[in-house]
């Protein structure tokens, strides 16, 4: 096998974003899109020096015995009455639009990541069993010489769910919108 063959064969190994599929990458430009421009219109807000309002503080109050002022009272149909106007005036989708399209497009790219990472692992795993073998096989080296290997295997488990463990508390905490988190991870990780 010549040099160039080797190269060939190992260029597969290197992720590369040629192999996701369009329909793919069109989604995650729009993610990282729609993302961007919720986390722009709130800065946006921010720079005109409109004040930012926490959602507690905007919110319409839910009670019943608060007499209505006059001028609430006089709605044309299909516009907000009372505190529910005042609230529709000043919300804003910039935040949760920012959320839901950056959580998505992280962890698009970790999933992408952990499948190329994977792909990667076990065709070096696999190379490296099957030199093994073939060195046992031709008497190079001699199988006893890896001793004992169950010891090794009855912790790889147990490690490695504490490692996968880790990873996903780090991205729950770090990914605020679960539902859009979990869209990613699947979309990213699936074929």
């Amino acid at each position: 096998m010549s040099a160039s063959e080797v190269g060939q064969t190992l260029k597969g190994l290197k992720p590369r974003w040629e192999t996701v599929p369009s329909w793919k990458r069109k989604l995650l430009y729009g993610a990282a899109a729609l993302g961007l421009f919720g986390a722009g219109s709130d800065t946006m807000d921010a720079w005109k020096g409109e004040p930012q309002e926490t959602p507690a503080a905007s919110a319409p109050s839910l009670r019943t015995d608060l007499a209505a002022p006059a001028a609430a009272t006089q709605a044309t149909a299909g516009e907000p009455v009372g505190p529910v106007r005042e609230f529709a005036s000043r919300f804003t989708w910039g935040g949760a639009t920012g959320r839901l399209g950056l959580s998505f497009s992280i962890a698009f790219l970790a999933a992408l990541a952990i499948r190329w990472f994977i792909k990667t692992a076990l065709t070096v795993i696999g190379l490296a069993a099957a030199g093994i073998a073939v060195l046992v096989h031709y008497g190079v080296i001699d199988a006893s010489h890896f001793g004992d290997t169950t010891e090794w295997a009855k912790t790889a488990g147990p490690w490695l769910a504490e490692q996968t463990e880790s990873f996903t508390n780090f991205l729950k905490g770090h990914l605020p919108s679960g539902a859009a988190s979990g869209a990613g991870l699947f979309l990213g990780l699936r074929k």
